[in-house]
């Protein structure tokens, strides 16, 4: 039970490693060096190529994540594993440790934050954006713009919740090592 124990918490961490991580490469260095490189529609259409692989991954490293704090969680609450650890193991289990319902909560909020950034902010700005593509109507395409920039923001400011939101969760994490 311990290597499985111990299993768990290694893909915990690495899950958080690789979310948090994908989305600082994805945020800080390839989309302003893809927007610097490219003229700004080919920039907005290799983005868009790009976002639905990112949404994929920020899924399954959420799930990957909770799931494996849930049964981290599940483990060492168990009486019969944390009395069979020898004593000087024991104190390393979170079970008067207030941060898992902390972590608990910060990625259930991640998890519907990423969903929701893709799922739902997602489909609207891919929408949107095809919209733009078949309008003529300048007045009404320039609209369409307006619409799409603000969608932009919605989905900006939550890629940036998500962001800050996994730094804690790291930090946190960190905390127990």
């Amino acid at each position: 039970m311990l290597v499985f124990l111990s299993f768990l918490k290694f893909t915990h961490l690495l899950s958080l490693l690789l979310w948090v991580g994908s989305i600082f490469f994805f945020s800080f260095i390839a989309a302003p060096i893809i927007f610097k490189a490219l003229p700004r529609e080919k920039a907005g259409d290799l983005i868009g190529q790009i976002f639905p692989k990112y949404w994929i991954l920020g899924y399954l490293l959420s799930l990957l994540a909770l799931f494996s704090l849930i049964g981290t969680f599940l483990i060492e609450r168990s009486s019969s594993f944390a009395s069979s650890l020898p004593s000087y193991l024991q104190g390393h289990l979170d079970i008067d440790y207030p941060f898992p319902l902390t972590r608990f909560i910060i990625i259930l909020l991640m998890v519907f934050i990423a969903y929701y950034s893709g799922l739902v902010i997602g489909k609207k700005a891919v929408k949107i954006k095809a919209l733009i593509r078949a309008e003529d109507n300048a007045k009404k395409k320039e609209a369409l713009r307006g619409t799409f920039k603000k969608i932009h923001a919605v989905s900006a400011i939550l890629n940036m919740s998500l962001f800050f939101l996994g730094l804690v969760l790291v930090h946190f994490t960190a905390l127990k090592l």
